[in-house]
Order: structure tokens, then sequence, then C-alpha cells
């Protein structure tokens, strides 16, 4: 019994323990919960005397994270324009160039990207891309120094040489007269000169330099420089212009952001955007200071005979002579912009935001004027941010009613802008968008209306084989083009119809370097391709104007200028002696041949033509053949064609 007595004693001892140890587990775990909450900025009053059991401090609570300011804002980017004799150029923000005019070596510019900044001479225009190289066109010997040069940060132009300036602060020349100029910071050329300031803030250069003691002894800060003829003028750093003309009507105006200097003119623009300038040119939008006044502009340039405006929307305006249409620029586009149903287009494929990430369709951004808007890259269907091939397969769903769109998705799809209207997707974009895949043409993303874009829609709703539309002027030629195999279209319209009419039809299904164009000479009814013996018999005399020997044609969604430089009749007396397949280059295309050949192949036409004018051609245009049968039936059994050589004068 005792010992009983004795078990249970140690039994209730050992539970008192057990308890006493899951008290002590208990308070220890409850002490360690507390330890980790952390406490919010109000728990503190739980250490003061006014808490007490029947008043609890809240239970803590964790501040929210504040989500991240995305930066959705796009970078200014560059985007200028540049009046040279005849010739006018603008660089767009996507660093591609657009050109008119007549152009004599300065401008084989057709494939230059990545371009920042363009400079030009009588003689020459060059190009500075983003990777710090020179593009050239112009005179060769210039040219090939010029493309050698590297980490290049600025350019710039006299008459006769260009210059660059380097990431070291060295100048380069074309000339070699530069090989002593170090710690450059900005320059500027005039017509026989080369202004420089040094990293010191002193002012040198080469040349026939104009007395610049007058800049010098302001002690005024230096930003920029620019040029003109015979005068340098220059922009400080509480915003006044400088300059070494003894008349300086701009010394009054403040808040000056960027200066110009062009020949024997100079311009200003304000922090508001307005220009004053005292080029005759620019008509002026109202009265003030003695000069011509224009509102909301970007960039100025002006030649002896007419000047360009860039304008705040990115259109640009062109003033004065325009006898080889270098006014023509209506039509041009430089910068991004959003329309009125709040897009944004003319942007890059590739183009990042602040926070590097790519720009896509759909992307809400912001251009750097403040406009906000939805980001329409057009091709880029699937909003990934590039133009692939799934995006052709998604349009092609849609267009077989196998896929939906949004809005925005539309707007992207309508790649060939035939119609302001963005449901008007069709089969013209697919055929654009597959132009772009096969790397013949570029989208435009800057929407540009271009003419006879609407007609070309319409045919390629009815039939994809179209690839173009022409129209003569003083003539009855005017129809779609097309191209099927085997020359399909010698014997079938453009609804795929047999007739003996045929249409008119290109050579190649693609574009090459010289486009070929043929089609029937129907002499009874005077159609199709007839009326260019009328040319040659009547209005081949007024040529020698350039406005008269241009002709537009649109070819593979896009409308270009082509100059007339050669026409003549070849009547053989049997078709071995006919020369077609040789002006046609058929059936390897020009594509094929050396430079050499080329040229062989220009003086061959120019020696035949029939008109009194030579132009300068060479190996680097770009042509446009187009022939039809002789003036009598029986000599064109036997080969007899009129030929007419183009070359193309525009670019866009």
């Amino acid at each position: 019994m005792k010992h009983i007595n004795t078990l249970k004693r140690r039994i209730a001892f050992a539970l008192v323990i057990i308890i006493m140890l899951c008290a002590v587990l208990t308070m220890a775990s409850c002490k360690k919960q507390g330890d980790d909450t952390s406490p919010s900025p109000n728990s503190t009053a739980s250490q003061t005397t006014e808490a007490t059991h029947s008043s609890p401090t809240p239970a803590p609570t964790e501040e929210p994270t504040p989500e991240p300011k995305i930066d959705n804002s796009l970078k200014d980017t560059g985007a200028m324009v540049l009046a040279c004799a005849k010739l006018s150029f603008g660089l767009a923000s996507n660093g591609r160039l657009s050109y008119i005019g007549s152009n004599e070596g300065q401008a084989y510019c057709y494939d230059w990207a990545d371009v920042v900044k363009i400079v030009g001479s009588p003689g020459f225009c060059a190009g500075l891309t983003k990777q710090g190289t020179v593009l050239f066109s112009g005179a060769d010997e210039l040219k090939a120094i010029a493309e050698t040069w590297e980490n290049v940060t600025d350019i710039t132009a006299s008459n006769t040489t260009l210059y660059a300036l380097t990431a070291s602060g060295k100048v380069l020349s074309t000339d070699g007269s530069t090989d002593e100029l170090r710690a450059v910071t900005v320059f500027s050329a005039g017509s026989d000169f080369l202004v420089c300031k040094l990293f010191d803030g002193r002012l040198t250069g080469v040349g026939r330099l104009p007395d610049m003691s007058s800049i010098s002894s302001s002690g005024a800060k230096i930003t920029s420089i620019a040029c003109g003829t015979d005068f340098v003028c220059v922009l400080t750093e509480d915003n006044r212009l400088l300059s070494t003309k003894q008349d300086n009507p701009f010394k009054s105006i403040s808040s000056v952001v960027d200066i110009f200097a062009c020949g024997d003119h100079t311009a200003v623009i304000d922090s508001s955007g307005r220009l004053y300038t005292d080029c005759h040119l620019i008509p002026s939008d109202s009265d003030g200071v003695g000069l011509n006044i224009k509102e909301n502009v970007r960039f100025f340039s002006c030649s002896e005979d007419h000047a360009l405006l860039l304008n705040s929307d990115g259109s640009v305006s062109a003033y004065g002579d325009n006898t080889y249409l270098q006014c023509k620029t209506g039509a041009w586009q430089l910068l991004p912009y959003r329309t009125d149903d709040g897009y944004i287009l003319g942007l890059t494929v590739g183009q990042t935001l602040p926070d590097g990430s790519i720009v896509k369709t759909g992307d809400e951004i912001t251009l750097p004027d403040g406009a906000k808007g939805i980001a329409v890259i057009l091709g880029d269907i699937d909003m990934d941010g590039v133009i692939g091939v799934d995006d052709s397969i998604l349009l092609n769903k849609y267009l077989h009613g196998s896929a939906s769109l949004t809005a925005v998705q539309k707007r992207a799809a309508n790649v060939y802008y035939d119609s302001s209207d963005p449901d008007s997707v069709d089969m013209a974009d697919f055929e654009q968008l597959r132009y772009h895949m096969n790397g013949w043409t570029e989208i435009d993303q800057y929407a540009k209306d271009f003419r006879y874009s609407v007609k070309v829609a319409e045919y390629e709703n009815i039939n994809t084989d179209v690839v173009g539309y022409i129209k003569i002027q003083n003539t009855n030629i005017e129809g779609p083009l097309m191209y099927g195999d085997k020359f399909y279209y010698h014997t079938h319209n453009y609804a795929k119809t047999p007739t003996s009419r045929g249409s008119l039809y290109l050579y190649y299904g693609h574009p090459t370097k010289n486009i070929v164009i043929t089609g029937h000479n129907l002499r009874v009814a005077g159609i199709m391709l007839h009326e260019l013996h009328h040319i040659q018999d009547k209005y081949a005399k007024d040529y020698d104007e350039f406005e008269n020997r241009v002709w537009y044609v649109n070819l593979f969604g896009e409308t270009h200028l082509w100059e007339v430089f050669a026409m003549y009749e070849e009547k053989p007396k049997t078709q071995s002696q006919s020369s077609q397949y040789y002006n046609c280059n058929y059936a390897h295309t020009m594509d094929s041949m050396t430079d050499e050949e080329i040229e062989a192949w220009i003086d061959y036409q120019q020696e035949r033509t029939e008109l009194d004018y030579q132009l300068h051609v060479t190996p680097e245009d770009r042509f446009l053949t187009i022939l039809t049968c002789a003036d009598q039936h029986w000599e064109s059994n036997q080969g007899g064609r009129i030929y007419f050589f183009l070359r193309r004068v525009d670019g866009h």
C-alpha cells in the first residue's frame, strides 16, 4: 500500500513538471511570435502608460509597396531638313532619308539607315550614323576617305571638304587640313573655312577665317556654332546669338535654343518654337523685329533658291524655286505624331523606352511634346514589337474570317495606307506586308498618303497579281501594273480575263535594279502603250524641262518619281539584231551585272537617245525601262520597239 502511495506521488509530481514545461514553452512561443512582427508606426503607443488590457494595441499592418513609376516617354529623336542646289533632303526620326530633285551624284542614299545627321555641299551629301560611321554620296575620292572614319560624333561641310569630329576631340577632314586640330568640342564650316571651339572655350579653325574678335572678346560661353558663306554666329550659354556680321538684328531675341546659318542667311528658333530669319524666301506669319517669323518650327535650311522648314508636327514646308520639284515636300512626315483618334504613328521597330523595353503596338506612350496615345507599329499586328511571320499568319486568318482583331490591331494591320479608315484592312495590306517580309520594300510607319495608293488597293482587292499603277501625263496611258509567270498578262487583263489587249505588266515579279514594264501597242484603238509614240513625236521636245520629263509610277506599294534620261525607237532588219533582251536585262536582271557592265548599258542608251539633253547617270541609279512595239506592225515583227529609260529621282 505504501508502495502504491509512493507511486501515486511520483506520478502527480511528474504531471506537475509536464504542465510547468508546457506553460514555459507556450510563453516562449508567444514571445517569439511577437518578436517576429514588425511594429506599425502607431504601435509605439502600446509602450506608454495609456495602454491598458481593456484597450489592446491594434494588430500591426504592413504598408503597401508603392507601384514603380513607369516612364513611357519617347526620346526626342533627331530629325532635320537640308536644302541644297536643286535638291531637298529630309532626315526622319527613324534614321531614313527622303529626298527629291535633280540628282547629280549627291543623292544616292536609297538604302542609308540609322542616320542621325546630314550635311551637304554642291558636290556631295554625307550622313552620320548612330554607330559613329559616315555615309557618303558624291565625289568618289572623298567618299573613299570619309567612309573609313570611325568614332565620329559630328560632321560639317564646306563647299569642297567634309569634316568630322571624333569622340576624342580630334577633327578629321577629306583634304587633310585639320591634322593639328585637337581638344575640339563643337565646330561648323563655312564656304571655305572651319571654326572650332576648344575644350578651354577658345575659338580656332582652318581656312579663310572671318574676324571673330568680337565674339572672342565678349567672354561669352559658347554652346554651338553655325557658319554661313563668310560669317560666323554662335549660341551662348545664356541663350543669345552673337555674330561676326556688323548688323545683327537677332541680338534682341532672347531664349534662343537653336541657330542656323546658310549662305548669306541666319535663323534662330526660340524656346516657344518661333523661327526668326533674314531669309527672304520665308513668308512671315507676323511683323516683329524686321525679320521673317514662323511659328512651331524645329529646323531651318536654305539654298540660294529655296528654303525648307521642319515643322513641330513633323511636316515639311518648302518655299522658293521649284524647277526641279525640290519644293514638293508636302507628303513628307519626319517625326512621330498623334492621330486624331489617339494613336501614335511614325514609330521605329526596335525603338525603346527609357527603361530599355521595346515599344510594341498597344503600349501607352508619350511623345516628346507631351502628346499621349496608343503606340501603333504598322505590321506589328500580334503586338510583340516586331514584324514577322506570325503577323502575316494572323492577318491572313483575319482576312479569311478565322481570327478577330482589336481596334488597335486593325490599325497596325492597315499597312498599306490607302484610307484614313482604320478598318480598311484588306488584301492590299497583306500584299504590302508580304513585300516587306521579302525585303522588297519598307513599311512606311508614318502612313504617308502616296499618289495612286487608293487605285492600287482597289485593284489588289480584285487580283493580288497587281504590283503597281502608272499614269503618264499628256497621254491616255493609265492603269494597274500586273505580273504573272510566263508573260501571263500579255494575253489577260487585270481580272484574268483572256483578251488580245492584254495588260500593262512587268517582266519580273519583284523589285530589281532595272524594273521593266511593257504592254501592247494597239495602233487602231490608240490605247495601252500606243501613246508612247505621241510622246516621241510631240512631247519629248519639252523634256529639256525637268518637270516635263518626270513620271509618277507606283511599284510594290511605293510611288516614286522617275526621270526620262533616254528614249529611242529601234527598227532592226531582223529579230537577231534587236537589243530588246539586252535593254531589258532579260532573263537575269540587272542585279547580276557588274558596275562596269551597267555603265556600258547606260552609255549604250545615251548614245542612241533621240532626246536633246544628257543627264548624269551612273551605276548607282535605280532604273525603269518602258517599251512597246514599233510604230509599224511589220517593224514589230522584226523586233522593232520604242524604249523609254528612266532613273529614280526621289526617296522616302
